[in-house]
């Protein structure tokens, strides 16, 4: 199946996805929620905290570290013993 060109919501959804997105990639991915009062703290985004948003946005803002190649690793390694035993 063919699939078209991406959108600009694919970018920010692989922008998250990303295992460390920069500081730059975390403001364009909430910047759309500016609308909904959500603001970026500079200093916390730029010094690695969990928490980039500012004290008056109604919804935080979290950075949360996965790994999401281990989690798929640990996910096929239990499939595949499931399918031996």
């Amino acid at each position: 199946m063919a699939r078209g060109p991406p959108t600009p919501w694919s970018k920010r959804l692989d922008a998250i996805r990303d295992a460390r997105p920069s500081t730059e990639a975390r403001v364009a991915i909430c910047a759309p929620l500016a609308h909904l009062g959500v603001e970026i703290d500079p200093d916390a985004n730029a010094t690695g905290a969990q928490t980039i948003s500012t004290p008056a946005t109604p919804t935080s803002v979290l950075v949360v570290q996965t790994d999401e190649e281990a989690i798929i690793a640990r996910h096929a390694l239990t499939l595949l013993a499931g399918s031996i035993g």
